[in-house]
Formats: structure tokens, sequence, C-alpha cells
């Protein structure tokens, strides 16, 4: 029968060698637990803080009167509007094809104007 050479001497005891090996180990291991149970810990409340969070909170319109509303010239149709932030874009078809106007959420001051042309 074939002899484990490296494996026979269990029942022995480590010398301090092995000793310190096994405890640099577990020091290892233990701080690499640590991190990723941390690292876990901080996505969970990262998660559950943007779910809790309440975006009109953050962020609400107020008109003082004067911009409440976006006036179109003649000729031209509201496709589209949508408020995302501190934008409103607004898809404008106009006799010449369609505009994407970018305007201030709070001011309603156009940002960008971009015209829209088929190939």
């Amino acid at each position: 029968m074939a002899s484990n050479a490296p494996f026979d001497d269990e029942d022995q005891p480590l010398t301090p060698e092995q000793e310190k090996a096994v405890r640099r180990v577990w020091r290892l291991v233990t701080l690499s637990g640590v991190i990723i149970a941390a690292g876990f810990a901080l996505v969970f409340v990262t998660i559950l803080t943007r779910l809790s969070d309440d975006p009109e909170e953050s962020f609400s319109l107020t008109f003082d009167g004067a911009a409440d509303r976006i006036t179109l010239s003649d000729g031209e149709d509201l496709v589209s509007a949508v408020a995302h932030g501190r934008t409103v874009t607004a898809i404008v078809q106009t006799a010449d094809g369609r505009i994407i106007r970018v305007f201030d959420a709070q001011t309603l001051d156009i940002v960008r104007e971009i015209s829209v042309e088929a190939e």
C-alpha cells in the first residue's frame, strides 16, 4: 500500500512556522469576508436610498407666472413634450419638418434647438 508521506503526520503538532502561516491565512480570510460583507451592505443601502428618494422632493417646478407657457409660432404644431429633470423637451412640427426644442424647466428659455431632416 502506498504511503502519503506529507499527510501521515496529521496527529503531529504544528511547527511555529506552520502556526504562523495558519494564523495569517485566517486573518486574510476574515479580512476578505469583512470587505465582501461591507460591499454588499453598501450596495444594499444604496439601492434602498435610491428607492426611497422622492423625485418630487429633489426637484420641483415652480413658475412665477411669466414663464408658465411655451408659445408656438403660427404654422407650428406640438407633437410631443416631455419634462425630465431640469429640462422640457418639445417636438414641434413645422412646414419645413420637425424641430426638437429643449427648454430650461424653470425659465422656459430655449436651451437648444435641433432640426430634424429626412435624408
